[in-house]
């Protein structure tokens, strides 16, 4: 994302008072992690009511996760997007400031259609991974597999990351 949105024009910023976006990456396997992160974005409604024209926006399992609840317990939020389409964030970003409203792109949920249009709904791997913002030139980050089908009682990957896709051995 910091990548994408680099080739934009984009620079980091240590304060959010100095941000024109403020996006907040989120996890969703445990309960807590995810009222943090609605703290953190209600500690910014008097910002936004201030400053409107900050972008605030929530991406990862949680947004995926909560889609519209996010817009429903902070609708100062400008930006909802999942995992699966992260690659977007720029483009929504441009839709957001040139006033088309609040923007959301999550991928489809297991029942929402075939499992080859729910895998098209994820993004598959790092189609955007920018080599410049490697550690060293020595060193790359390889996602050997994304998503999970194994469902298991405890767990919500399956539902927020989507169908297991891996890389094959042979690459």
């Amino acid at each position: 994302v910091v990548a994408s949105l680099r080739r934009r024009g984009y620079d980091l910023t240590d304060s959010v008072e100095a941000a024109d976006t403020i996006l907040f990456n989120t996890c969703s396997v445990r309960e807590h992690a995810e009222e943090k992160v609605y703290n953190s974005i209600a500690r910014l409604k008097l910002l936004k009511l201030a400053h409107p024209e900050k972008t605030i926006g929530v991406m990862g399992c949680m947004a995926q996760k909560d889609q519209q609840l996010v817009f429903d317990r902070a609708p100062f939020v400008d930006l909802v997007v999942g995992p699966g389409q992260l690659q977007r964030i720029p483009d929504l970003l441009d839709k957001v400031r040139s006033g088309a409203g609040p923007q959301m792109a999550v991928s489809l949920g297991r029942r929402d259609g075939s499992q080859d249009d729910i895998r098209r709904s994820h993004e598959s791997f790092d189609p955007l991974r920018d080599p410049t913002m490697r550690p060293t030139p020595f060193q790359a980050f390889l996602r050997i597999q994304i998503g999970c089908d194994k469902f298991c009682t405890y767990c919500i990957v399956p539902m927020t990351r989507g169908p297991e896709q891996g890389r094959s051995p042979e690459l």
